[in-house]
């Protein structure tokens, strides 16, 4: 072998270089391919083809949902949201198939944006306006917007067999002022890492945010939080040591075990009972340099979220956030 040979040949300190040096640009290189894969598909830059324009219809109308969900919702927020998705509706109208799900779902969104202001009196005229001209459907039974539920169905369905436990499980965007206990965030952790990691090295830690006025501090750096940070009880910061990682073929393994920790963990929320919220850390380089800095998370950590936690009321507005159905995220080979 030539590798064999050359290390014969030359000093151990020269052939460590050598290979540090090439595995280094070999690194480099990686992270271009997967600049070049990212500009090619995502919307980086301005084209627009279908699954794009969906991704961002998805986007657009989950920010609406997520507003209408508030106990304290703030009549005519997210105009600015409301007139970019219907924007993206009209393009979206123009150039594809309007029985796409989420196209009806993101319409079911809007009318019922317009139903709770006319109920309230608001002029929402040009909003209806808007509305009408793409939109040709009663809507009925499209699932968008938000569904109230009882805090007593969500502890009965957490004991359920995985299946009804799992579609049980949602986004909980609103509190009591109750103290959650810190053993039960503990047991929660406990059950988390159970999760699979890669070569079992359990590269997740979790920081927890325990004091109100702190949590809000730390919530300043996230930027997903708006109209309900405030009620968060617990703040859980999960990370990924890159300490444990080797090789430009393990780059991105920190954010598939963090992510498949952090799913676990909010599992484990809700078995045992509490609210949780997943919230993303989408951010520059500034900022997380930044908050890294404010928490002394050191830099070696890469953050993959927060999660807020909390318990939950008695009764609760949740989105309804259409999944995708099977044969739609299915191939087979």
């Amino acid at each position: 072998m030539i590798k064999n040979h050359i290390k014969r040949i030359l000093p151990l300190k020269l052939f460590v270089l050598i290979s540090n040096i090439k595995e280094n640009v070999n690194t480099a290189l990686a992270y271009l391919y997967d600049f070049i894969i990212y500009k090619k598909y995502s919307h980086l830059i301005f084209h627009e083809n279908e699954k794009q324009l969906e991704g961002r219809i998805i986007a657009n109308y989950h920010v609406l949902e997520k507003g209408l969900s508030y106990s304290n919702m703030k009549y005519e927020f997210g105009k600015q949201t409301l007139y970019n998705l219907l924007e993206l509706l009209k393009q979206y109208k123009g150039k594809y198939n309007i029985n796409n799900e989420q196209y009806r779902t993101a319409l079911s969104v809007i009318k019922n944006y317009i139903h709770v202001h006319e109920q309230k009196g608001y002029n929402i005229s040009e909003i209806i306006n808007k509305f009408n001209a793409i939109n040709s459907s009663s809507l009925e039974n499209i699932p968008g917007g938000v569904f109230e539920i009882k805090k007593t169905e969500i502890l009965n369905k957490s004991q359920l067999p995985f299946k009804e436990f799992a579609f049980s499980r949602h986004t909980i965007r609103d509190f009591t002022d109750q103290e959650v206990d810190l053993k039960i965030i503990e047991e929660a952790i406990e059950i988390a890492l159970q999760s699979p990691s890669v070569c079992n090295r359990q590269t997740c830690r979790v920081y927890v945010v325990k004091e109100k006025h702190n949590v809000i501090k730390h919530l300043k750096y996230q930027n997903g939080n708006r109209g309900f940070g405030e009620k968060i009880n617990k703040l859980l910061i999960i990370t990924s040591d890159l300490n444990y990682f080797e090789g430009l073929q393990e780059r991105n393994q920190c954010f598939i075990d963090g992510g498949i920790f952090c799913m676990s963990l909010l599992y484990a929320i809700h078995f045992l009972g509490l609210g949780g919220v997943s919230l993303n850390w989408c951010t520059t380089p500034e900022v997380d340099k930044s908050y890294h800095k404010f928490s002394g998370i050191n830099s070696s950590e890469k953050i993959i979220l927060f999660i807020g936690v909390g318990h939950l009321p008695d009764s609760i507005k949740v989105t309804k956030s259409l999944r995708k159905k099977t044969n739609n995220v299915i191939k087979y080979f």
